[in-house]
């Protein structure tokens, strides 16, 4: 019996669909993943000095979307953090290694944004778990996926769903039974 073509985009959708559970976990993209990044790099973008500044930016617009807040201030005497949505002064004061802490909202524990320049235009990143000192890691290449330093998200980051469902898949999901965890991308 032949398969009409409708079927058949609906069997390639399920099939790319499975893959990329497989790849990246139950964890689902959106396009709320990136709102507010228009807002937080207006913010910031007399700050912004190289291209690891542009991913930077996405990084932390995808944490305050998924329930987490940068941390600005150490505790104070009541035990209590200062948090926001907004990245801290001096967030990008050494453009080869970023270190922001972030508060889960949901949870209520702290995790560390590592992001380090290795050589050739890459960057490591890691996301640890302050509580149970578990890392996850993520590398990338700047130039691959950075195109432009200034414009819309689009225009600076033709490829930005492929960096989310990497970051997504290796760093914000579920607990396992694994304490870390890597994808390279080159």
């Amino acid at each position: 019996m032949a398969t009409s073509p409708s079927s058949e985009s609906r069997s390639q959708t399920q099939e790319n669909g499975n893959q990329l559970e497989y790849l990246f976990g139950n964890m689902s993209i959106s396009n709320n993943d990136t709102v507010g990044y228009d807002l937080i790099h207006e913010l910031v973008k007399d700050d912004i000095h190289c291209k690891q500044d542009i991913l930077i930016i996405l990084f932390h617009t995808l944490l305050i979307n998924r329930g987490y807040r940068v941390i600005h201030s150490q505790e104070d005497v009541a035990g209590v953090q200062e948090t926001s949505e907004t990245l801290p002064g001096g967030w990008n004061r050494n453009s080869s290694f970023y270190t922001l802490r972030y508060l889960n909202m949901r949870n209520k524990r702290v995790y560390e944004l590592q992001v380090v320049l290795s050589c050739n235009d890459n960057i490591v990143v890691n996301f640890l778990d302050t509580d149970n000192i578990t890392v996850r890691t993520a590398s990338m290449n700047v130039s691959r996926y950075v195109k432009k330093m200034d414009g819309s998200l689009m225009a600076m980051v033709p490829k930005y769903a492929d960096i989310i469902a990497i970051l997504s898949g290796n760093l914000l999901r579920k607990e396992r039974s694994v304490d870390s965890h890597s994808q390279v991308c080159h």
